[in-house]
Order: C-alpha cells, then sequence, then structure tokens
C-alpha cells in the first residue's frame, strides 16, 4: 500500500493543484507541505499537530480526512511518541540530578497541557452587528474577524481575511428573509459557526 505522503501528493497533482495553491487555500507552509509529501513527519512538533495539517491538506485536495489519518498513524506506527524530545545534554544530566527530571516532567506536562487546548479549543469568530432589515438596493456589508489560520465559509462558499484575521463582505441580497452561516474551522479541526438573519425588502 502506497504510503500517505505519496497517497497526498498524487491526489494534489490530480487535481492540477500547486504547492503555492495549496498553502494559499490552507494556510499550511511550503516547507510543510514539501515535508508532508516526502514523508518527513519529524519536522512537526507533536503529532497532534501533524494531523490538524493532515486534516487541512485532505480536505484541500478531496480526500476523506479519515482516511488519510488512517494513513497516517499506519505511517507513524510507534514514533507518535517521539515527536516531544528532550536535548542530548538534557538526557545525559538526567541521572545525575533528579531535579532535571522533575523540571522535563513539568515542561512536557505543560507541553501536554497547551496541546489539549489547542486540539478542542474552537477558533474565534466575531462579527459586527449587522442591520436586521436592508432594502434591495442596498448592499449588506458584513465585517468581522477571526484567528490567523483559520478557514472561513459564508454559506459554503470561502471568504479570505488578511494577516491580522480581518476580513469585510459586501453582498446583494434577494427579496425576503435571508440566512447567512458563517463557519470557521481551526487549524486543529474544530469549528465554530455564525449566523446572521437578514429581512431584506423593496
Amino acid at each position: 500500500m502506497k504510503p500517505l505522503s505519496e497517497v497526498l501528493q498524487q491526489q494534489r497533482e490530480a487535481r492540477g493543484i500547486t504547492r503555492e495553491e495549496l498553502h494559499k487555500q490552507t494556510n499550511i507552509s511550503l516547507h510543510q507541505i514539501e515535508a508532508i509529501e516526502e514523508g518527513r513527519w519529524e519536522v512537526f512538533p507533536s503529532f497532534g499537530y501533524l494531523s490538524s495539517i493532515i486534516r487541512r491538506y485532505a480536505r484541500a485536495v478531496g480526500m476523506v480526512e479519515e482516511r488519510a489519518l488512517s494513513l497516517l498513524r499506519r505511517d507513524c506506527g510507534d514514533k507518535k511518541n517521539q515527536f516531544i524530545r528532550t536535548s542530548g545534554y538534557m538526557r545525559r544530566t538526567l541521572t545525575s540530578f533528579p531535579i532535571a527530571v522533575i523540571g522535563v516532567i513539568a515542561v512536557i506536562l505543560l507541553f501536554a497541557y497547551i496541546e489539549l487546548r489547542t486540539i478542542f479549543a474552537k477558533p474565534r469568530l466575531d462579527l459586527r452587528p449587522t442591520p436586521a432589515r436592508i432594502t434591495r438596493s442596498e448592499p449588506l456589508v458584513i465585517k468581522g474577524s477571526t484567528d490567523r489560520g483559520v478557514l472561513l465559509y459564508l454559506n459554503k462558499e470561502r471568504i479570505y481575511q488578511n494577516e491580522k484575521g480581518v476580513f469585510t463582505q459586501e453582498l446583494y441580497l434577494r427579496l425576503g428573509r435571508q440566512e447567512l452561516e458563517f463557519l470557521a474551522i481551526g487549524e486543529n479541526g474544530q469549528e465554530t459557526r455564525r449566523t446572521i438573519t437578514v429581512d431584506v425588502r423593496l
């Protein structure tokens, strides 16, 4: 069976997506994309972080996310616990200085706590107040902000924010009651949804 790195690269090329286009679409760095397609998992700080990156890559190239994660677990095997490492100097001193062991454990526990918060935290999605009623001739201007690296959609259409996470959308809507659904997908795969209801009149 082909490794995940090869499967993802072939899926990307089959869709005619360049690495640069994938980078713009997913906010995955070119260095990370290259590492994924070469199977160099050790460049990522943790297995949890790598899993979230693989989810975004797979989603962008039309691959089922769970299949990609299954192949990732197969390819990493027993290496999943080797993402967190201590330096060679620290390893040499652990047996001589018990306090160093406590320090390392404390750092690992802190890292694990931060990692868990990152994995389960939902992305921020703030929307400025919008009018409940507008006329058909005037646009609805929606402004808001989110976190960097978040994928943002409005009624399933991708919209883009600037480097600070700020975005502005100007829409002309049909007559009647309209519901606009915002979806923010974080790097960890967690989602935040917001809905705006607008009554459009003549």
